[in-house]
């Protein structure tokens, strides 16, 4: 059996989703698990450095210039500001464990093939 982890909104029992957007999961919000699955976590406490991202708001990125001295190019120097999402509650998200259990279905009898004639 393989345990994951992922970030569930109690009060509807959806996940924070494995993110379709190249903005980052800071921008996602909790959805049905069966529209999108969840983002999964192979360590609780990564998904729990996750969730507390995710609670202090959505990142926004921005780009500046440094300029050079003393012979250097100048460079571009990432920003990340971070903007609060005042409907996002602590006490409304948990870390939840979920458990994946293989199953070697090549050795199961199969019964419900149906085949067409001239096969």
């Amino acid at each position: 059996m393989i345990t994951y982890y992922a970030i569930q909104h109690k009060p509807t029992g959806f996940y924070l989703p494995a993110s379709r957007r190249r903005r980052g999961f800071t921008h996602d919000e909790p959805i049905d698990p069966e529209i999108v699955p969840p983002r999964l976590f192979l360590k609780k406490w990564n998904a729990r450095k996750a969730l507390d991202w995710w609670l202090s708001g959505k990142g926004e990125s921005r780009w500046s210039t440094v300029a050079g001295y003393g012979g250097y190019e100048p460079k571009e120097i990432q920003h990340t500001d971070v903007k609060k999402v005042e409907s996002r509650r602590y006490e409304e998200m948990e870390v939840v464990a979920l458990y994946v259990s293989e199953t070697n279905w090549w050795n199961r009898e199969i019964t419900d093939i149906k085949v067409p004639n001239g096969y």
